[in-house]
C-alpha cells in the first residue's frame, strides 16, 4: 500500500474487513486522524460499480447523527474506492458479544442509539443493508457509532469469512446471512423494515448471546427465516422484561408489514423500556399551547453540539430544503417544515449572503431528486436540509451544509425543549454565519433572535400554513394554507412574515385561476407586510415581486430600489427589477439589471428565462435566441426554453425550426400554448381544419388565454364559419379584458383588447383602447403594430401604413406582418408591398 492515498498519510493498517483495508491515516489538510477504508472487490474494479459506490457513500456522507460515523470524504485512487470516516476509538459490538450477551440495560441503550441514528438516515432515503455487531463500534462513554452506511452493496474482498461476508447474488441481494430479512432472500426489494429486521437480530444477539436462528449455511439459513417465525428471547432468557420480548418478535416477524412501521417508533419504545413510566407529556406538536412567550424559551435550556468548522467562501449562495420529519407522526410535518422556513427567513438577513428564494427552491425540488441536483439546478453554492426530531417535550434538529456534489461542508445539532425550537433554530442560523465568516452585526443578531410573533398559537397556525403551501400541488392545501394564514393573522394582526405568506399563497392562487381578486389581495397582504416591517428587505422585494406579477411596474421598481438599497446581495430583487424595467419598455436597463444578478449567481436560469422573454418581446431576436440557447443548457429538462426558442423561429417565418422546437417541448410537458402556436403555423400554411383542431386542443388545456380564442376565430372565418368565428371573437375579448382588469395600465395589453374588440365587431371599445395604449407607450414595436392592425381591420388604411411602418423600424418582423390574415384588404395596395418586400414567406406571430 503507498504512503499516500490523496491527501491522507498512511500510519498503519487497523484491519481487514469484508470489503476491504482499514488503515488508520492523517488528513494532511486538517492535521486530524482518520479511518480510510480502502473498498476492493468486483464491484469496484468497474466505471459503473466505482460511480454508484460513489453515490452510495456520498449519500452516506450527507447523513448527521452522534450514532453514525461521520463520512469525510470519499476519493477514487488507483482504481479503488477511499472512503474516509472519522476515527472512532473503542471496540465493534462484534468483539463485545464474544465476551458474552450485554445486560438488558445496555443492549437497550445501544438499540435506542441504533434505532435512532436509523430514523434520521431512513428520513433522507438512506438503507444501511447492512446492520450486524461488526459494523457497530462501542465507543468510550457508551457512545454507539455504526459504521459502512450506505456503502453494503460493495462485495468482499476474497478470502472474507463466510458468515460475516454480504451476500450479493444474481438477483440483487445484498447484506450479511444472518441478518437479512426474509424478503431479502425472496429477492424483494427491501425497504427500511429490512433494516429493523436487522436491529431486531442485533438485540437479541445482544440480550442472549446467540442469533434467532441457528443454521449457519447461507442456504439452510434462508429457508428457516422464510418458513419459520424467530425464537423468542424469552425461549433462552427467561427473566427478559415481556415488553421487550414482543419487541424483538415484532421486529424479526417474517411479513414486513407486521414489524413496527417506522425507525423512530421503535427509537421511542425502546426508550419507554429504559425507564419507569414518567408523567404524561403534551403531544409536543402541540408544543405552543404550553409556552407563554417563544422569548422567554430563547434564553433557556438548549443543548448544542457545536462543530468549530470555519468556510474560506465569498458571497455565498444558499437554497434552504424542506426538513425532513423524523419524529414517525406525519402530524408533525408542519413543524419541520416551519423550522425550515424560520431559517430561511433568519438567513435572509445576513449581509453578504444570498438565499435563494422559496418559490425558486419548491420549483427545482419539484424536479431534481438530490441536494446536489438542485444547488446545481439553481446556481448555489450550498444547499441546507435536515431534519427534526423528538419525542415527549424535547427536540432535537440536525442541519447539514451540503456542496453541490452531496458532501457535508458542515453540520451542526442543537437539542431542547420543544417551546424553544425558535430559539433553537435561531442558534443554528448564528452557527452557519459564523462558519461562513459572516460578520453579524447587533441588529441583524436582534432580528435573528427574535421570534416572528409573540403568540406561539399564530406561529402554530403560521408553520401549518407554510407546510401546506409547500405541497400546494395536493388539491385543497392552498385555500387551506390561506385559512391558516388568516388565522395566525386574526391571533396576532402584526405577525408580518404570515402577511407575507398569505400575499405568497395568494398570488399562487392567481397563478392558477387568473382570478383578479386573488392578485388584489395578494398586493394588500405585502402592503400590510411593508407598513409594519419598512426596512425590512425581504419584505420589500416580496411587495415588488408581487407588483410585478399584477403588471404595476413602476410601482415595483421602487419597492424593489429599496429592497436592493437595504440588502445589495438579494438577486432576486436584481431579477425582479429587471422585470419591473422591462414592463415599463427600458429594455437596456433591464439587460443591466439581468447581468448583475447573474455576476451573483451565473447558472440562475430565470434570468436567462425572463431576459430571453424580455428581448423576444422587444423584437431583439439575435440577443432572445443566445438567452433562450443557454436556458436550454443550463435546463434541457425545461419546456418553456424550447417552446419560447419555437416561437422565435416561428416570428422569424422559420417554421420547420420552429415545430421542431414545439416537438421538444411537447415532449417534455405539453401545454396549451404549444397547441396554439402549431396552431398558427397550420393557419400560415392554410391548413384550417387542423389549426381549429390544434386550437381547440390548447382551449381544452387553458380556457382563458385570449389570444388562443382570437387564432381560433381566424381560423373559423377563413373556414366561411362567420357565427362561430365572432363567438371566438367575444370570448377573447371577455378573456382579454379579466387579464386588463388585474394589470390595467398595460399598454400591450390594451392594444390587444383593441384588436379583438375590431374583430368581434365592436369598433369604438377599439378605438378607444388602442388610443389609450399609444398614449402610454407610442414607441413599444408591439403597440404599433396592433395600432396598425385595428386600422387595417376599421378599414383606415393611410393610419394602418403608418402604424405598420413605424413597427417595422423598430423592429417588426416583415415575413410576420407579410403574411398576416388581418392586412388582407390593403395586401395588394403598393405602399404595403414595398414596406413588407424584404419578408416574404413568413409566419403568423403571436
Amino acid at each position: 500500500m503507498t504512503a499516500t492515498i490523496g491527501p491522507y498519510r498512511v500510519l498503519g493498517e487497523l484491519g481487514q474487513g469484508g470489503m476491504g483495508t482499514v488503515v488508520l491515516a492523517e488528513d494532511t489538510r486538517l492535521g486530524r486522524h482518520v479511518a480510510l477504508k480502502m473498498v476492493s472487490g468486483a464491484q469496484a474494479g468497474t466505471s459503473g460499480g466505482r460511480a454508484q459506490l460513489l453515490d452510495e457513500a456520498r449519500a452516506a456522507a450527507a447523513l448527521v447523527h452522534p450514532a453514525i460515523a461521520t463520512v469525510h470524504d470519499v476519493i477514487e485512487h488507483d482504481g479503488e474506492i477511499a472512503i474516509v470516516f472519522e476515527l472512532v476509538e473503542g471496540e465493534t459490538l462484534a468483539a463485545r458479544l464474544k465476551k458474552g450477551p450485554l445486560p438488558p440495560d445496555q443492549a437497550l441503550h445501544v438499540a435506542a442509539q441504533i434505532a435512532e441514528a436509523l430514523s434520521v438516515a431512513h428520513a433522507h432515503g438512506v438503507l444501511h443493508r447492512d446492520l450486524k455487531p461488526s459494523n457497530v463500534m462501542l465507543a468510550p462513554g457508551g457512545v454507539v457509532k455504526i459504521l459502512d452506511f450506505g456503502i453494503a452493496r460493495m462485495r468482499p474482498a476474497a478470502g472474507s469469512p463466510a458468515d460475516e461476508a454480504p451476500a450479493d447474488g444474481d438477483g440483487g441481494f445484498q447484506g450479511t446471512p444472518g441478518y437479512v430479512a426474509p424478503e431479502q432472500w425472496a429477492g424483494k426489494t427491501a425497504d427500511e423494515r429490512a433494516d429493523l429486521y436487522a436491529l431486531g437480530v442485533v438485540l437479541f444477539e445482544m440480550l442472549t448471546g446467540k442469533r434467532p436462528f441457528p443454521e449457519r449455511d447461507p442456504f439452510t439459513l434462508a429457508h428457516a427465516s422464510i418458513d419459520r417465525m424467530a425464537r423468542r428471547v424469552s425461549s433462552l432468557k427467561a427473566d427478559v422484561p415481556p415488553a421487550l420480548d414482543r419487541l424483538v418478535s415484532r421486529l424479526l416477524a417474517t411479513d414486513p408489514g407486521q414489524r413496527p412501521p417506522k425507525a423512530r417508533v421503535v427509537a421511542d419504545e425502546i426508550r419507554a423500556l429504559q425507564a419507569p413510566p414518567a408523567p404524561v407529556a403534551l403531544p409536543w406538536r402541540r408544543w405552543a399551547a404550553v409556552a407563554a412567550a417563544l422569548v422567554v424559551a430563547l434564553a433557556g435550556a438548549a443543548w448544542w453540539v457545536t462543530r468549530p468548522v470555519v468556510l474560506d467562501v465569498t458571497d455565498p449562495v444558499i437554497a434552504v430544503l424542506p426538513f425532513a420529519n423524523g419524529t414517525g407522526d406525519d402530524g408533525n410535518d408542519y413543524l419541520a417544515a416551519g423550522v425550515a422556513d424560520s431559517l430561511t427567513t433568519s438567513l435572509s438577513s445576513l449581509p453578504t449572503l444570498t438565499v435563494v428564494p422559496r418559490a425558486s427552491v419548491a420549483d427545482a425540488r419539484a424536479r431534481r431528486r438530490t441536494p446536489g441536483q438542485v444547488a446545481a439546478d439553481l446556481g448555489a453554492t450550498f444547499v441546507v436540509d435536515g431534519t427534526v426530531d423528538g419525542t415527549g417535550d424535547a427536540l432535537r434538529i440536525a442541519v447539514r451544509l451540503l456542496r453541490p456534489d452531496g458532501t457535508a461542508a458542515w453540520t451542526e445539532d442543537v437539542e431542547g425543549p420543544a417551546a424553544g425550537v425558535f430559539g433553537m433554530q435561531a442558534r443554528l442560523a448564528t452557527a452557519l454565519g459564523a462558519a461562513l465568516r459572516l460578520q453579524l452585526s447587533p441588529d441583524v443578531r436582534t432580528r435573528i433572535s427574535t421570534p416572528p410573533s409573540s403568540n406561539p398559537d399564530a406561529l402554530d397556525a403560521y408553520w401549518r400554513g407554510r407546510a401546506l403551501l409547500e405541497r400546494r400541488d395536493s388539491p385543497g392545501n392552498l385555500p387551506r394554507a390561506i385559512l391558516a394564514f388568516g388565522e395566525a393573522l386574526r391571533l396576532d394582526p402584526r405577525f408580518v412574515d404570515a402577511h407575507a405568506a398569505l400575499a405568497e399563497a395568494y398570488a399562487a392562487d392567481y397563478g392558477s385561476t387568473r382570478d383578479a381578486q386573488a392578485i388584489e389581495r395578494a398586493v394588500q397582504a405585502n402592503r400590510d407586510a411593508v407598513t409594519l416591517a419598512p426596512d425590512d428587505p425581504a419584505v420589500r422585494l416580496a411587495l415588488g415581486t408581487t407588483l410585478v406579477a399584477s403588471g404595476r411596474h413602476a410601482e415595483a421598481i421602487q419597492a424593489l430600489q429599496r429592497a436592493l438599497a437595504m440588502q445589495p446581495s438579494l438577486d432576486d430583487a436584481r431579477r425582479q427589477l429587471g422585470n419591473a424595467l422591462a414592463g415599463l419598455g427600458r429594455i437596456d436597463e433591464a439587460v443591466a439589471e439581468w447581468k448583475k444578478a447573474l455576476e451573483r449567481r451565473p447558472t440562475n436560469w430565470q434570468v436567462y428565462s425572463d431576459m430571453g422573454r424580455a428581448l423576444f418581446r422587444a423584437a431583439r431576436y439575435d440577443e432572445a435566441e443566445a438567452a433562450l440557447q443557454r436556458l436550454t443548457t443550463l435546463q434541457p429538462d425545461n419546456a418553456f426554453g424550447f417552446q419560447q426558442l419555437g416561437t422565435l423561429y416561428q416570428i422569424r417565418g422559420l417554421n420547420d425550426k420552429a415545430l421542431e422546437y414545439y416537438a421538444k417541448a411537447n415532449a417534455i410537458s405539453p401545454s396549451a400554448r404549444i397547441f396554439a402556436n402549431v396552431g398558427a403555423i397550420y393557419h400560415t400554411e392554410g391548413r384550417f381544419e387542423d389549426a381549429v383542431a390544434s386550437y381547440r386542443r390548447a382551449i381544452a388545456l387553458a380556457p382563458n388565454i385570449s389570444y388562443v380564442h382570437r387564432n381560433l376565430g381566424d381560423a373559423l372565418l377563413r373556414m366561411g364559419r362567420r357565427n362561430e368565428a365572432l363567438a371566438a371573437y367575444r370570448d377573447a375579448v371577455e378573456r382579454a379584458e379579466a387579464e386588463l382588469a388585474v394589470s390595467p395600465s398595460d399598454p400591450r395589453l390594451l392594444a390587444t383588447v383593441a384588436v379583438y374588440a375590431q374583430k368581434a365587431g365592436d369598433g369604438a371599445s377599439a378605438a378607444a383602447r388602442i388610443a389609450e395604449a399609444v398614449a402610454k407607450a407610442p414607441d413599444d414595436v408591439e403597440v404599433c403594430y396592433r395600432a396598425a392592425v385595428v386600422h387595417a381591420l376599421a378599414g383606415s388604411e393611410a393610419q394602418a401604413l403608418d402604424w405598420l411602418r413605424r413597427a417595422l423600424a423598430l423592429g417588426y418582423s416583415k415575413s410576420t406582418a407579410a403574411a398576416d390574415d388581418d392586412f388582407h384588404d390593403i395586401r395588394n395596395e403598393p405602399r404595403f408591398a414595398a414596406l413588407v418586400a424584404d419578408g416574404p414567406g413568413g409566419g403568423r406571430g403571436r
